[in-house]
């Protein structure tokens, strides 16, 4: 696809929807970053330039929302040696994950808002 093409809508034909429900196999529409158009058959009209993707065969979901993630690991109330590995985002990706809302757990010693925002980048506080 030529650079001067991203700016286009993209029709994804074919894919099995999960929103989150089962919606079976349908087509997508996107533009201006945002899914504009579901349905079991999306024509465009003439003259109307998109690019297409041929997704039979494959699944499309949203990104999906983990509300409770120890994004800097867990475990830790019985010593070091008792943590669980920080979360890697490649891996929250590859699962689907796009949001990831970030908890310390019990061990706030060795763990903190900072250590979690360092590690990613971006980490509210609500306390």
């Amino acid at each position: 696809m030529p650079p001067s093409d991203a700016h286009l809508p993209l029709l994804i034909h074919g894919a099995t929807i999960h929103s989150p429900a089962l919606l079976g196999k349908r087509d997508l529409l996107l533009a201006g970053g945002r899914i504009v158009a579901i349905g079991e058959s999306i024509e465009p009209g003439r003259g109307f330039q998109c690019r297409r993707i041929d997704a039979g065969g494959m699944i499309a979901c949203p990104g999906l929302v983990d509300s409770l993630v120890h994004i800097s690991g867990g475990g830790g109330e019985g010593g070091f040696a008792t943590r669980t590995r920080a979360l890697r985002w490649e891996d929250a990706v590859r699962a689907g994950v796009t949001t990831l809302i970030g908890a310390l757990g019990t061990d706030d010693v060795t763990r903190s808002h900072a250590t979690c925002s360092h590690r990613h980048g971006h980490c509210a506080r609500t306390d």
